[in-house]
């Protein structure tokens, strides 16, 4: 204020309409504010210097959410969902089938021997056509299954080779596939009985009776004694459990009975 007063007398400027100290602290007060001037002796002050504040704005009304769709939203789309194709492999040639379809897709054996897993799983048309191709292809098995009478039979004796095959290369659980193809419901009573045989070999007790069972059942001479031999061992280890087969389960494509403590929760499919 001061500084002013001397720079309006020396440029010979009226001093009188400018002012008062207090009357610019008033000015000051104001536009620190963001408020109009005071008044000074019932006088608007004007504008204070320089531009004014902004008054702070109020914040903003929240965005509205956006309309909900008419109906419920579509579900999302699982990575894990198979298409029908796959859907329809799983069905006919099991999980191990289709892993050794994608292992060696060109593989003449591998061609018949899900050939011979369509035909024991019931599907007829598929293991026909896979044997036609392999029979094209040359291979003599194929070529003896599709004209041979006992069809079925001779289906279940390769599946039960099969197994003989991938257990002494130490692929148990796919032996344990084509054995367990062979016994139930190709009714090969020596896959029965080395199904029994690698059950009992992994502790599975239950599900080695259960197999030493259907292979006592359609005359294998070993499998009776393995069977009451783990019988009696059952019947100590869980007494009061009812573990005994019904006798009805015995020739059936059922899968076993709900597994005993340290069996798998499932037969393998």
């Amino acid at each position: 204020m001061t500084a002013c007063h001397a720079a309006a007398e020396q440029t010979g400027l009226p001093t009188e309409t400018m002012g008062t100290l207090t009357d610019w602290h008033a000015r000051w007060c104001a536009a620190r504010a963001g408020q109009s001037a005071a008044a000074v002796d019932g006088e608007p002050l004007g504008e204070p210097l320089g531009e004014p504040l902004e008054e702070s704005a109020p914040p903003a009304p929240p965005l509205p959410a956006p309309a909900a769709e008419d109906g419920p939203a579509p579900p999302a789309e699982d990575p894990g969902q198979l298409d029908e194709h796959a859907q329809h492999l799983l069905e006919v040639y099991g999980r191990t089938g289709v892993r050794l379809m994608k292992d060696r897709p060109f593989d003449i054996k591998v061609g018949v021997s899900l050939a011979v897993t369509a035909l024991l799983r019931g599907h007829a048309h598929e293991g026909i056509q896979r044997l036609t191709e392999a029979a094209q292809a040359g291979h003599g098995d194929a070529l003896e299954l599709l004209s041979h009478p006992r069809r079925h039979q001779m289906a279940a004796d390769y599946a039960y080779r099969c197994g003989r095959s991938h257990q002494l290369a130490d692929r148990v659980e796919i032996a344990m596939f084509f054995y367990r193809l062979a016994a139930d419901p190709g009714g090969h009573p020596e896959a029965a009985y080395q199904l029994a045989l690698i059950h009992q070999d992994k502790g599975e007790g239950w599900s080695a009776a259960y197999w030493f069972r259907i292979a006592a059942a359609r005359g294998h001479h070993l499998a009776t004694a393995a069977f009451d031999g783990i019988s009696e061992q059952l019947s100590h280890a869980h007494p009061g459990e009812s573990w005994m087969l019904p006798t009805d389960m015995v020739d059936s494509a059922q899968p076993p009975p709900p597994f005993l403590a340290g069996d798998p929760p499932a037969p393998l499919m």
